[in-house]
């Protein structure tokens, strides 16, 4: 993982990353809050390894994030409707049902 730093943030946590960097998020992580410090041209992220259904992530920036790839770690889930920007405030929400990821917001 590269990143310029991190921090816990309620349930979740903070990265300021940097361009083409992977975040792989923890198992009890449910919301990620990137601080980049200006335009990202790549990021990855996947999400946890053992999710639990009913389980949700969100996902937000507070910059622009070019093109975000959203992938799982070791494989056995899989993530529909995957966004792969995203904009200044933007934000997302997936919750997994079944080894699948949805988007629901």
């Amino acid at each position: 993982m590269t990143m310029r730093s991190s921090s816990v943030v309620a349930n979740g946590v903070a990265f300021s990353p940097v361009s083409a960097a992977t975040i792989n998020m923890q198992d009890n992580v449910t919301s990620l809050i990137l601080t980049p410090a200006g335009t990202l041209a790549t990021l990855t992220v996947k999400f946890p390894n053992n999710a639990w259904d009913g389980q949700e992530i969100a996902i937000k920036s507070t910059q622009i994030i070019t093109a975000l790839t959203l992938g799982v770690q070791n494989g056995g889930h899989t993530i529909s409707d995957t966004i792969t920007a995203l904009s200044v405030n933007g934000y997302a929400r997936y919750t997994i049902n079944q080894n699948k990821w949805y988007r629901t917001g």
